[in-house]
């Protein structure tokens, strides 16, 4: 009986590590998304690969400095380049059996983007969409401003 019940006990451990894992991973991926919508000066018009990536230029050429989101199975990765040379590489864990999109909306401060992370069984399972919003350019706002009032 003990060594069964030091197996179930490894086993939630294990599955209680992973879960803190993804949702550590999911917390640092809104942050970082976030403060990359925040300093973006534009959003994607066109998304790339079938929606599974999307660039957000950082500078005001669109090419010199921007971040790539990638969606693949079980994961995103931020790929940070500045004039076509990877900067900075991370992967982030979905939680499991979840895609993710990226969308857009105009609000009354600007363009809101979003990126929606769904579980792929969310109607059968009552599974919810998680929603990670900000405002682009947000960064750039008082730049704006200076700009226009010379």
């Amino acid at each position: 009986i003990a060594v069964c019940l030091l197996c179930v006990l490894m086993r939630a451990e294990g599955g209680g590590r992973e879960h803190l894992q993804r949702s550590n991973s999911l917390d640092l991926l809104a942050d970082r998304f976030r403060r990359d919508v925040h300093a973006a000066v534009d959003v994607p018009e066109k998304i790339i690969d079938h929606e599974a990536a999307w660039d957000f230029p950082l500078a005001a050429d669109g090419f010199s400095h921007y971040i790539r989101y990638e969606a693949r199975s079980g994961y995103i990765t931020r790929n940070e380049q500045t004039s076509g040379q990877p900067d900075r590489w991370d992967t982030y864990a979905l939680p499991k059996g979840c895609s993710a999109r990226i969308e857009t909306e105009t609000a009354a401060d600007g363009r809101l983007v979003g990126l929606v992370i769904t579980p792929k069984d969310a109607l059968m399972a009552g599974g919810r969409e998680v929603r990670i919003e900000a405002v682009l350019g947000r960064d750039h706002r008082f730049a704006r401003r200076a700009e226009g009032s010379e």
